[in-house]
Order: structure tokens, then C-alpha cells, then sequence
């Protein structure tokens, strides 16, 4: 099943998180983590600085996991609202 989290990136200032560090976070929790990879919820922005981005970390995990996955604010990516998909890593 596909995980998604937000890598908190703000326009000007940075990236945000990494997805090797959320996959870290991921497996220190016992998630069982199968693939991982930057996306994009889909959603528009307005071009500004400070704003956030449309950057996300996707993760494939066993539908078991997913309890603990939620328990540190992943959702699962049919959740989302959109057109998310998977993007190269900026």
C-alpha cells in the first residue's frame, strides 16, 4: 500500500525532509518499508515565498504497517485529493 507525508519544503528557503530520513523514521517505528520516492500531491500554489510546496515522499509499505505508519503522520496516498504522483527528486 502507498504512504505519502509531506517533506515540508517552503518556497525560497528549502526542501523540507529527505525521503531517505522519513523512510528512517519508517522502519525505527517497525514499518516494514518495500520502495520509496518523491511525488507531488497534485495541488497548486501560489508562487511565493514561504508558501509550501507540492512536494511529498511516497513510500510503498505492508497494509499491516499502516497503523503505525499513520501513528507518525503518514496517510495513505488514496486519501489525497488530486493528482498526485510520483516526480524526480528536486
Amino acid at each position: 500500500m502507498k504512504v505519502f507525508k509531506s517533506r515540508g519544503a517552503v518556497q525560497c528557503e528549502g526542501r523540507g525532509t529527505a525521503p531517505e530520513a522519513m523512510r528512517a523514521e519508517l522502519e525505527r517505528a517497525g514499518v516494514r518499508v518495500q520502495a520509496s520516492a518523491c511525488g507531488s500531491d497534485g495541488r497548486m500554489r501560489p508562487a511565493v515565498c514561504g508558501a509550501g510546496t507540492d512536494e511529498i515522499n511516497l513510500f510503498d509499505i505492508a497494509a499491516a504497517d499502516l497503523p503505525r505508519a499513520q501513528a507518525l503522520g503518514f496517510a495513505p496516498l488514496s486519501q489525497l485529493k488530486g493528482e498526485a504522483q510520483a516526480a524526480p527528486c528536486r
